[in-house]
């Protein structure tokens, strides 16, 4: 039945937890009404002990990547990162290196044997999955690269093609899907069969989609059992330590706001030479490679969904709300943590590599404009 008190309320979330989801913090204010209702001393430990266990290197993700081409490599793409763009540019350079791309389906991703057929097939996979994927294919030697976005605005993306598929009852929506006290536990499944690819809610279900997604894929969970999931979920300082086990083990991590650079990085990585000449040689113009876009995403969506509003410009919507971008910001820290994370590692990669790379355009997108 509902719920009269906070303390039941608070008890039945406790009852439908299946402990795959980040069990928040704040879950200590609610300890002493929690033991009071079970018919314990309310004065329990002041720390719970789920919330005492460390980030254990045996449950993060490996995916060491090999030292030298050729490589085989799958892109684990981020909803909301430009991954549609990332695709198309994948295809054209590996078919300028005479090499197999494959982008996996969602349907391929629910079976075992299309997920080996194309990683045995393929000398480059592209999959709306997470890092977990390589616990799929065991027999697979596959290197993992990946692209983030500024936090704020893959958030704000990601709402914005929801309400674009009529998901969600309007813009108001929001702020409870990015608030960690305002998306409760109750809803945790409450649209996720609706969803093109329901498997990704495992890692912390609907709300994670809006909330410190990018570090919940990077941790990993779609294709861990569910007690291993779990573990690397037990505090957001668990998840945030797998997420950036993987980053660093990563063969190359990208940002969408340096895509050029990062790309760059990534096709030297990758041994892909000519399309690295091609594009990123010093002297070299930008190449056509690099011009690639594609017509669907978030802001056409919007466009579509509601034709007076300006495509390019709907990110304002959520940044001139300064109740929602603060609850923004507070669904997503560990995302803003993890991209600051990503943003040094490239920074240092790059320096290496800076003498054999072309001076690039200026950042169209200032970094870590939102988190800061």
């Amino acid at each position: 039945g509902a719920a009269a008190t906070r303390a039941e309320l608070m008890l039945l979330e406790f009852a439908r937890r299946d402990h795959s989801d980040v069990l928040d913090e704040t879950v200590l204010r609610f300890a002493a009404p929690l033991r009071r209702a079970l018919g314990l001393d309310p004065a329990g430990p002041a720390t719970l002990p789920l919330m005492t266990w460390a980030c254990n290197a045996t449950l993060a993700t490996k995916a060491r990547p090999p030292t030298k081409p050729p490589i085989k490599a799958l892109f684990v793409h981020v909803p909301k990162t430009a991954g549609t763009t990332l695709n198309l540019v994948l295809a054209a350079a590996a078919t300028r290196q005479r090499k197999r791309f494959h982008a996996l389906t969602f349907a391929d991703l629910e079976r075992p044997a299309r997920r080996a057929a194309a990683a045995a097939a393929s000398d480059l996979l592209s999959a709306e999955t997470d890092v977990s994927f390589l616990a799929s294919v065991p027999t697979a030697d596959l290197a993992l690269f990946s692209f983030l976005r500024d936090p704020i605005a893959r958030a704000a993306s990601q709402i914005e093609h929801h309400l674009a598929a009529g998901r969600l009852a309007g813009p108001d929506a929001a702020l409870r899907l990015v608030s960690p006290s305002l998306c409760p536990q109750l809803e945790r499944d409450a649209f996720c069969a609706e969803l093109a690819h329901p498997r990704k809610c495992r890692a912390g279900g609907w709300c994670s989609i809006f909330q410190n997604h990018q570090t919940q894929l990077l941790a990993g969970a779609q294709h861990f059992p569910r007690d291993r999931a779990a573990a690397l979920r037990r505090t957001s300082a668990n998840l945030l330590c797998a997420a950036r086990r993987s980053l660093a083990s990563l063969l190359v991590v990208g940002l969408t706001e340096r895509l050029q650079p990062s790309l760059c990085l990534l096709f030297h990585a990758l041994g892909y030479g000519a399309v690295f000449r091609d594009c990123c040689d010093p002297g070299k113009p930008p190449c056509a490679i690099f011009q690639l876009r594609a017509s669907k995403h978030s802001a056409a969506d919007r466009a579509r969904s509601r034709p007076p509003a300006n495509a390019s410009s709907y990110l304002a919507t959520y940044l001139d709300d300064d109740l929602l971008l603060a609850a923004m910001y507070e669904g997503n820290a560990l995302d803003c943590a993890l991209y600051a994370d990503a943003l040094r590692l490239l920074d240092r990669r790059l320096d290496a590599l800076a003498d054999r790379l072309r001076p690039f355009p200026p950042d169209d997108l200032p970094l870590m404009r939102h988190c800061d």
